[in-house]
């Protein structure tokens, strides 16, 4: 059975094809060996790693972390028992990256900048990357659909936060929701629907076709999502409402929490 107490503090769950976990834990990175089966820690150390995201074949993590200095991309290969070698950097520049998702064909969506200079970039297979749009507003948490096609994403204007869907190489969205102050969110495994953490209207996880032509309520709770490979779980690490300040290092290697607002 899966070590449940290992999972207390847990952010950003992504599940592999096969339906094994990964988790970021206080700055580290920890997977399941099998689906529902045990964890192990494949990072450690000084460095916060977070914002896990699977390759499709299940062989390699990629993840955002300031172990190199500044948040990059790294890319780390992950076998039955584990870490298989040491991550490598994917990028290096002098702006922040985090909240991966990775495409069939092994393109990278990413978001660089922080705040209001977020932006969704592309970094196709080949290493060249490309702004996804041309707009000058914030945007957050891309998710590639299973198939590739299309990207979902969150963007944040003085009006409000839009979930906003666009097929991969146009230039137009479709908005999915625009009244639920969307946090997070993932695809269905089939690529009919969304599920999205929110904000709005005391917060919680919400279900909604890609249409949006309605939105259901799944749990009370607002967290990081992720949606099962055989479509029966939604895995949420679920944020706590109100995040109290401390004088003081309760993490050790110095105040790695204080940092986890990035």
């Amino acid at each position: 059975a899966p070590d449940t107490f290992a999972l207390r503090g847990a952010r950003s769950p992504a599940y592999a094809a096969d339906g094994r976990l990964a988790v970021s834990i206080d700055g580290d990175l920890l997977v399941q060996v099998a689906a529902n089966g045990r964890w192990v820690r494949v990072t450690s150390g000084p460095a916060w790693d977070r914002d896990p995201a699977w390759t499709r074949d299940g062989t390699a993590l990629v993840f955002s972390s300031d172990r190199g200095g500044n948040f990059d991309l790294w890319r780390l290969r992950v076998n039955g028992g584990g870490a298989s070698g040491e991550p490598e950097r994917i990028t290096n520049t002098p702006e922040d990256e985090s909240a991966p998702s990775l495409a069939p064909d092994g393109a990278i969506a990413f978001v660089r900048g922080y705040g209001s200079t977020a932006r969704i970039w592309i970094r196709s297979a080949d290493g060249a990357e490309k702004r996804f749009t041309n707009r000058a507003q914030t945007e957050l948490a891309p998710a590639y659909s299973p198939d590739g096609s299309r990207i979902a994403y969150v963007h944040q204007n003085e009006s409000g936060r839009r979930l906003l869907v666009r097929v991969t190489g146009a230039t137009r969205d479709s908005v999915v929701n625009a009244d639920r102050g969307v946090e997070r969110l993932a695809w269905s495994p089939v690529g009919d629907r969304l599920v999205f953490s929110a904000t709005g209207g005391g917060g919680g996880v919400f279900v909604t076709p890609i249409h949006g032509r309605y939105v259901n309520l799944v749990a009370t709770a607002r967290g990081d999502v992720a949606w099962s490979p055989d479509g029966r779980s939604i895995a949420v690490a679920e944020h706590d409402v109100v995040t109290v300040g401390y004088n003081g290092d309760p993490d050790r290697l110095g105040e790695r929490v204080a940092a986890e607002s990035f």
